[in-house]
């Protein structure tokens, strides 16, 4: 059986071939491509070879074998990375895997060549999908988060790295994905909402918005709705005064005006996210961001710049001076959405997170 090769926007994705022995080599020693993987480092020439020649002779994924696909820049036809495919229970299960020479990171191939590959492999009668990913591989997170998979569990001490008596054991993060949550990722809507609205979080509506959720990859950027009930229910002191929480649900609809039938129309919201402000509670204090979440199904949506437009512009009527924010720095943080709003760093720091104040005074 041969595989026939995948093709999308940019790229192509086909079985490898003896002539990809070379960037296979190099992919694999290349240090930061191996920090995360479980393949002997230095990676020798002839076990790229012995490699190849074994995917090569396996012609297309089959039950119970590994089988490796080159991922090709079509416009260049330049080898960039690689996919892996495990099938198994007479292939409707598959575990996948990817990577790509760090000289392509930051592109969104890996998120598109996975994402190819997954949408075949569908066709073909596949149903589920796991990715299992190092603990701290964020960026292999994101590939996978991108196109719908969920976190699902940890594996503790699932493989080894180093030789011997020095070997050390790490965990690994499993992500999931069905063919039906596949075709509801892919079915969300995508584009800006035509209302975003704050609605008070009451005895109807606070257990839905607590199942509000990020990507598991931003978990450590902003804590969840429930820890954030917790902290309003328990504020703490600050500055010799008890903090004051003003928390709502984020609710939005495609529809600009309300559904007057309440049947479920484009106008009726859907919850969509959370924030929480501390608000002053003595003369001279100003207003404090203390949380600001979007669901991982809604991201990407202009939501998160609505809210803040909302809140700032009434602050604002309300003669606040300013808000304040902080954000933790890092690959995936919000630090560019601040920044681009005008937050700026003062040069404090809590913990490990930047301090940032946005004048509402121009």
């Amino acid at each position: 059986m041969t595989f026939a090769p995948i093709h999308t926007d940019r790229l192509t994705v086909r079985t490898v071939e003896i002539g990809d022995v070379d960037s296979l080599h190099r992919r694999r020693n290349h240090p930061d491509t191996a920090r995360y993987q479980d393949w002997e480092f230095p990676f020798p020439q002839e076990a790229a070879r012995r490699l190849v020649a074994e995917v090569a002779a396996t012609g297309a994924p089959a039950d119970r074998e590994w089988w490796m696909g080159t991922i090709v820049e079509t416009a260049t036809g330049v080898d960039v990375g690689d996919v892996a495919v495990r099938l198994d229970s007479d292939g409707r299960a598959a575990t996948i895997g990817y990577s790509l020479h760090p000289d392509h990171w930051g592109r969104g191939l890996a998120t598109e060549a996975v994402g190819g590959l997954v949408d075949r492999l569908i066709d073909d009668g596949v149903r589920r999908f796991v990715a299992t990913i190092h603990p701290d591989n964020l960026a292999s997170m994101r590939v996978v988060e991108r196109l719908g998979f969920a976190y699902e569990g940890r594996t503790v001490a699932s493989w080894f790295e180093g030789d011997g008596p020095d070997a050390t054991t790490t965990d690994d993060l499993l992500f999931g994905l069905t063919e039906t949550m596949r075709s509801e990722w892919l079915a969300r809507p995508t584009g800006r909402p035509a209302r975003v609205e704050l609605i008070e979080i009451d005895d109807r509506n606070h257990r839905a918005v607590a199942r509000l959720r990020t990507h598991y990859s931003q978990e450590h950027l902003v804590a969840s709705v429930a820890d954030s009930y917790g902290d309003a229910l328990f504020p703490e002191i600050y500055n010799g005064v008890r903090i004051q929480p003003w928390l709502r649900a984020v609710a939005i609809a495609d529809d600009p005006e309300p559904d007057p039938t309440g049947d479920g129309g484009d106008g009726e919201l859907t919850l969509a996210g959370f924030v929480m402000l501390a608000v002053p509670t003595r003369p001279g204090d100003e207003p404090y961001l203390w949380r600001l979440l979007i669901d991982r199904r809604h991201q990407r949506r202009g939501i998160a710049s609505a809210v803040l437009d909302r809140i700032e512009h009434d602050l604002r009527a309300e003669g606040h001076p300013a808000i304040w924010v902080h954000w933790e720095p890092g690959p995936g943080s919000p630090e560019p959405f601040y920044l681009a709003r005008g937050y700026e760093p003062t040069g404090a720091m809590e913990g490990t997170e930047i301090e940032g104040r946005k004048s509402l005074l121009t």
